[in-house]
């Protein structure tokens, strides 16, 4: 349909998206963020922008995909016809408030990655309002597509692991279809003959790679297809697409190191990471050209146009007003979410003021054989983690004098949850390497389903008089709120997010966990975490023991 737009229309539709969208970056920018673990910044616009340049973050293509969306964006607009820009207020305002409902939700369980879907949704929202259905269909899928931009290093925690390991053995399997007898240790890559060794890293497990070919090959089935059934599945096959991927490069590594010694696999892993790129997109558009080949696009039909009635002042007033009404709503209910109150309560036995996490004990066992010294708290945690902090912990020794020892820590968050995080960041930053991750049950009295905790299996490499010595660990690790256990880092997040949405009210977290050297053996290192964590859970947890339900 053809319409012809009054100006004084055109100049409405332009004032109220203009008014709205002032209003909304004031409202992203005042009352974005209440996640003020790293960045101290109630705006999401620096909380997400900050993470581009953030290495932990992970998501250092940030402006790239950025600067990709708007190209996109300017694309799309320019093959979109002229005659589909009437405003469209009834979408605009459904967006709107839409987007504003996440930001509110994102605020509630404070997690900003909600809130910036919010952000884009509203976006879209101010776009079919200024440009109608032109703008707002030009924007979408660029909108969309920043999704990709988002931090999302906690998935690379919990999956890039899995990945890294099944990495590694189909490399390895491959090698030994070649006749090359390399054989694999956790994460490690060892010719029989010691001519190379090499440890495959989380940057190298195709965890991040797998988001940026993604993106790449959404992008190509965006630009080649229009059907979203054919661009879906372009996007399917990117996972396995990137697997193949990764596993081309790490096979290639130990070609080299097989071939020409250790020193030209370094070469490869430092010039060759191209090459990934190189073969997913090269089966992408391989993907591309059969599907254009056996399942044809039929032709873009010709739209035709006529006549229709303008949109109404009232309507695209209307729309300004509710638009505004809303963005003040949400104001107000971030400033009343921001000081919302939390539980005293905690799944860990606390001091008699309630602040801290009460001392461990000094004597563990039947027999009293492991004797307690409490570990102080470094400078760096008293930095870096917020001040209200609750700290308890204590190196254990075994009495019987053969040197054994286990570590166990409470780390107890205050008014934020900053405090809590996941312990592979320490662990890395502390020069450990995580070679297996998996979930064990621990034997606790009184607890009648057991203690399930999370276990990696760690090592780490130090220079002494005789040379390079590596030292295994094992480090188990589980979280406790008021009447929660989680084992994993992302459960914990879950259930963090489900009391505050459905509670309003969030629990004082706390994050325990034992470690131990494990010269001899794994199993060894399991049964004196056991004899510990049996020990103390009952002495400081209440978190799911029955008396606590």
């Amino acid at each position: 349909m053809r319409v012809i737009m009054t100006s004084a229309q055109h100049r409405l539709a332009w004032i109220s998206a203009a008014l709205l969208s002032f209003a909304g970056a004031w409202l992203f920018q005042f009352y974005g963020n209440n996640v003020r673990s790293y960045f101290n910044t109630e705006s999401l616009f620096a909380w997400w922008g900050l993470q581009w340049f953030n290495p932990r973050s992970q998501t250092e293509y940030g402006p790239i995909i950025l600067l990709t969306s708007i190209g996109l964006t300017i694309w799309n607009w320019r093959r979109t016809p002229e005659d589909s820009s009437e405003p469209c207020p009834r979408a605009a305002v459904l967006l709107i408030m839409a987007g504003l409902a996440l930001h509110a939700g994102g605020l509630i369980v404070e997690q900003a990655r909600i809130s910036i879907v919010g952000l884009l949704v509203f976006i879209n929202g101010i776009a079919w309002l200024a440009g109608g259905r032109r703008a707002g269909r030009a924007s979408a899928f660029p909108l969309l597509f920043l999704l990709f931009a988002l931090p999302l290093e906690f998935l690379f925690d919990e999956f890039g692991f899995y990945l890294r390991l099944a990495v590694i053995q189909s490399s390895t399997t491959l090698a030994h279809l070649v006749g090359i007898g390399v054989f694999r240790n956790g994460t490690h890559l060892i010719s029989p003959d010691g001519s190379f060794n090499y440890d495959v890293e989380p940057a190298c497990s195709g965890i991040r790679s797998l988001v940026a070919l993604t993106a790449l090959t959404l992008l190509v089935g965006y630009c080649c297809f229009r059907t979203w059934w054919r661009r879906g599945f372009l996007l399917a096959v990117a996972f396995p697409f990137a697997y193949l991927g990764n596993v081309a490069r790490i096979f290639t590594i130990i070609l080299a190191a097989e071939w020409f010694g250790q020193e030209a696999g370094m070469v490869v892993h430092e010039w060759f990471g191209f090459l990934v790129f190189v073969i997913v997109l090269g089966l992408a558009l391989a993907t591309v050209s059969a599907l254009e080949k056996w399942i044809p696009e039929k032709p873009l039909a010709v739209r035709q146009t006529s006549q229709k009635p303008l949109t109404s002042t009232r309507a695209l007033g209307l729309t300004l007003v509710v638009g505004l009404g809303s963005i003040a709503l949400c104001a107000a209910f971030a400033a009343k979410v921001e000081n919302l109150g939390r539980s005293a309560e905690a799944g860990v036995r606390l001091t008699a003021d309630g602040e801290q996490p009460q001392p461990l004990p000094n004597l563990l066992g039947p027999g009293l054989e492991w004797a307690g010294k409490v570990a102080p708290i470094s400078e760096i945690e008293r930095t870096v983690l917020p001040p209200d902090t609750g700290f308890s912990r204590s190196n254990y020794i075994h009495l019987d004098g053969g040197g054994e020892l286990v570590y166990f820590s409470i780390v107890l968050c205050g008014k934020g949850r900053g405090a809590i995080h996941r312990p592979e960041l320490c662990l890395v930053g502390q020069g450990w390497r995580i070679e297996r991750k998996s979930l064990h049950d621990f034997a606790i009295p009184g607890m009648p389903d057991g203690l399930e905790a999370t276990v990696l299996e760690i090592e780490r490499t130090v220079q002494t008089e005789d040379g390079e010595v590596v030292i295994p660990g094992l480090f188990a690790y589980w979280f406790v709120g008021r009447d929660r256990v989680a084992a994993t880092n992302i459960e914990r997040m879950a259930w963090f997010a489900w009391d505050r949405l459905t509670r309003l009210q969030s629990h004082r977290w706390a994050y325990l966990f034992a470690q131990t050297d494990c010269p001899d053996g794994r199993e060894a290192g399991l049964a004196r975490l056991q004899s510990v964590i049996g020990e103390v859970v009952p002495v400081v947890q209440t978190a799911g023991f029955p008396s606590a339900e």
